[in-house]
């Protein structure tokens, strides 16, 4: 195999590198339900593959053993600071504001705790 032959079979087969398998398992689980939904190429790509559509449809998923609540996300200050998802202080802040306003006999909206 000469130097020219090497780099023409890489070339066909580098999108097959790992970090692109999610991708091209969502692809091919699109092609299992709509062939035309995904181009000539990788209609002819899959076609030659003859995996069995439950497979195809299983992978494209993810593994089964996948826990829905992992990895926890970290809810402190510095990572509300970095996303901006403040939802558990606004929450006891809230709380803190609506037993002062009933303290003193007044009601407090939820509108108002938003302002």
């Amino acid at each position: 195999m000469s130097r020219q032959d090497a780099n023409a079979a890489f070339a066909l087969s580098s999108f097959l590198n790992g970090t692109n398998a999610t991708y091209i398992d969502d692809i091919y689980a699109r092609f299992e339900r709509d062939p035309s939904s995904v181009d000539a190429e990788w209609q002819e790509f899959f076609k030659s593959l003859k995996d069995s559509p439950d497979d195809v449809q299983k992978n494209a998923a993810g593994p089964s053993w996948e826990r829905a609540n992992w990895p926890i996300a970290p809810r402190d200050d510095l990572t509300s600071a970095l996303d901006g998802n403040w939802t558990r202080v606004e929450k006891v802040v809230g709380t803190k504001l609506s037993a002062k306003a009933a303290e003193k006999g007044q009601a407090v909206s939820e509108a108002e705790l938003q302002q």
